[in-house]
C-alpha cells in the first residue's frame, strides 16, 4: 500500500514537471518568434519589383483609390484607406480632388514582405491627367504605400506625405495584419504584360516626357551632345505616341513610330531607362 502511493506521487510529480516544461518550451519559442519578428521590424529591407505584372498590378489598385476621389464617393475612399490613416481625422479632411482621366503613373517601386499572406508595395510616380491628345503632368513625386493581402485578395492605401518615414510606419502595424474584405478593397489583376505592351509603354511615357518638361526628356536622351542639338532634332521631326513596330533584344526594346523615327529604349529598370532617337 506504501508502495503504491509512493508510485503515485512520484508519476503525478513526472506529470507535473513535465508540463512546467512543456510551458516553458512554448514560452520560448513564442519569446523567439517575437524576437525574430522584432528584428525584420527593426530591419525593414524593401527590395525593388523587377516582376511587370506586380508593378502594374499594384499600379492599377492605387489606380482604383485615385477613381474613387475622381467619384467624390467617400465611402469608397474610406473602406480601400489603410485603418491607420483614415482613423486620423485630418487625413480624411485632406482628401485630394482630381478631375476625369487623372491616373497615378509609378515609375520606383519596391516591396518588403510583411507577413506571410501580406506584401507591402512602395510606389512613387507622377499624377497626370489624359483627358487630351497629351498628358498634363498634375503632380510630381507622388507616394503611397499599398499592402496588398493576396490571401484575402483584398487591398488597403496609405497616401504618404512628402518626406514621411514609410518605415516607422510599417514598424507601427502589427506583423500579424491581415486586411478583411469590404465592398471595395478587393484585389484587382491585369492581363500578363506582352513586349508590345512594353514598348508602347515606354513609347507613350517618353512622348509624355517630352510634351510635359523637355529638360527631364533630354536627360535620358543620350545621343544629343547638347539640348539645343535635341531641340532641333524635335523641330524637325515629329515624334508620335502611336508604335508601328516594336522588338526587343539584349534588353534593349526598339521601337518605330507612324512618323518613321526610331528609338532604343535601354532598360535598367520598370520604369527607368534612357533611349536614342533617329529617323
Amino acid at each position: 500500500m506504501q508502495k503504491e502511493k509512493k508510485v503515485k506521487i512520484t508519476v503525478i510529480f513526472i506529470s507535473f514537471v513535465i508540463s512546467v516544461l512543456f510551458i516553458f518550451i512554448v514560452f520560448l519559442l513564442n519569446k523567439d518568434e517575437n524576437v525574430v519578428n522584432s528584428v525584420q521590424k527593426q530591419n525593414i529591407i524593401f527590395e525593388k519589383v523587377t516582376d511587370y505584372n506586380i508593378f502594374f498590378s499594384v499600379e492599377t489598385n492605387i489606380n482604383k483609390y485615385i477613381n474613387f476621389i475622381i467619384e467624390q464617393n467617400y465611402d469608397k475612399i474610406y473602406e480601400i484607406l489603410h485603418s491607420n490613416y483614415s482613423s486620423n481625422g485630418d487625413n480624411l479632411i485632406n482628401i485630394p480632388n482630381y478631375e476625369p482621366d487623372t491616373k497615378f503613373k509609378a515609375y520606383e517601386m519596391t516591396s518588403y514582405e510583411l507577413n506571410k499572406n501580406v506584401i507591402v508595395y512602395y510606389a512613387k510616380g507622377n499624377i497626370i491627367n489624359n483627358s487630351y491628345d497629351y498628358n498634363i503632368l498634375l503632380e510630381t513625386n507622388v507616394q503611397f504605400l499599398i499592402f496588398i493581402d493576396y490571401n484575402n485578395r483584398t487591398v488597403s492605401v496609405y497616401p504618404l506625405k512628402e518626406n514621411e518615414n514609410y518605415e516607422s510606419i510599417i514598424k507601427g502595424i502589427d506583423s500579424n495584419y491581415s486586411i478583411e474584405k469590404n465592398s471595395y478593397n478587393d484585389l484587382e489583376g491585369i492581363s500578363i504584360i506582352s513586349t508590345n505592351s512594353i514598348c508602347l509603354m515606354y513609347l507613350s511615357d517618353y512622348i509624355s516626357r517630352v510634351s510635359t518638361d523637355l529638360n527631364d526628356a533630354y536627360y535620358i536622351t543620350t545621343n544629343f551632345s547638347d539640348i539645343n542639338d535635341f531641340e532641333i532634332y524635335l523641330k524637325n521631326h515629329e515624334l508620335s505616341s502611336v508604335m508601328k513596330s516594336c522588338g526587343k533584344n539584349n534588353g534593349i526594346y526598339t521601337v518605330t513610330d507612324d512618323n518613321g523615327n526610331s528609338y532604343k529604349f535601354l532598360e535598367e529598370s520598370i520604369m527607368n531607362y534612357t533611349v536614342s532617337i533617329s529617323d
